[in-house]
């Protein structure tokens, strides 16, 4: 499970049909079936999201939700969900399926960010929630990783703090439990560098990790690191909370944890994390 956890499209309604269905919203959903998402997987429904994020970010009526509804696949380009927002929390309420495109190749990046598929940003009081699936698409990402034929981005700065991960299912999963301050490419060290030497790379401008908790978490991983928390040495990660973590590996083998300058709690977790207390 990698989140590439990110264009810039607006939306114009232009269908009277459809200007009648997003006035008569209620309860402050906003479904993006009714900002022209069609669900079929194949459709690019990026515009839509788009859409549909704008009009709950500055609604104000009780809790402003955006609505991915079940029994739907939505393919969506690289996209950024953007406040700040007028309500003092906004919520996003997944219960279908959203999918990257299936290519490398298809993908439509936002100017030089190469860097995320789906990003919240600047948004206080985001709830995310509903047992949906968010399919990245990564058979494809390792695939071209193995080639030799990506790029990816290196330095970083900002925070990331009070993100709740909480009852999710794993299906062999490629690194399934993950937090890295280390964005750092082969170009920075030179691709015959050491892993471990990338490991212990120190960055003044690293995103300060705060406050991630992980709970009930259980299913398969198709690596045998299941749980990587890899952080800076200058910065850190601080309250990083494991609960409840149940990963095996999908081929019979044995997962293990890896950890490096992180900082908080584990319990009933496995593997174990030895460096959370």
């Amino acid at each position: 499970m990698i989140c590439l956890f990110v264009v810039f499209l607006v939306f114009v309604v232009s269908s009277p049909c459809l200007s009648t269905q997003i006035t008569n919203q209620k309860d402050s959903i906003f479904n993006v079936l009714h900002y022209g998402a069609l669900g079929d997987g194949n459709t690019d429904d990026t515009h839509a999201f788009k859409a549909a994020w704008k009009e709950a970010c500055g609604a104000t009526k009780d809790t402003p939700t955006l609505l991915i509804p079940i029994g739907k696949t939505f393919k969506v380009q690289p996209v950024s969900f953007e406040g700040p927002c007028k309500s003092q929390s906004v919520h996003v309420k997944l219960l279908g399926t959203i999918i990257a495109p299936s290519k490398v190749g298809n993908w439509k990046w936002n100017s030089n960010d190469r860097d995320t598929w789906i990003r919240f940003y600047n948004i206080n009081g985001l709830v995310i929630g509903g047992g949906g699936v968010i399919d990245g698409q990564g058979n494809t990402w390792w695939s071209c990783k193995s080639n030799g034929n990506c790029q990816k981005p290196s330095g970083g700065s900002g925070y990331a703090r009070k993100i709740t991960f909480k009852d999710i299912i794993l299906q062999h999963v490629q690194n399934p439990v993950i937090i890295t301050q280390q964005y750092v490419d082969n170009h920075s060290f030179g691709s015959s560098s050491p892993k471990k030497n990338k490991r212990n790379y120190g960055s003044s401008s690293a995103v300060a990790l705060s406050d991630i908790t992980y709970n009930n978490v259980r299913g398969t991983s198709e690596s045998e690191e299941a749980i990587q928390l890899i952080c800076d040495k200058n910065v850190g990660c601080t309250n990083i909370v494991l609960e409840e973590i149940n990963i095996t590996s999908s081929n019979g083998g044995k997962t293990h944890a890896t950890c490096q300058n992180a900082h908080g709690t584990s319990s009933t977790c496995m593997p174990n994390v030895d460096c959370l207390h």
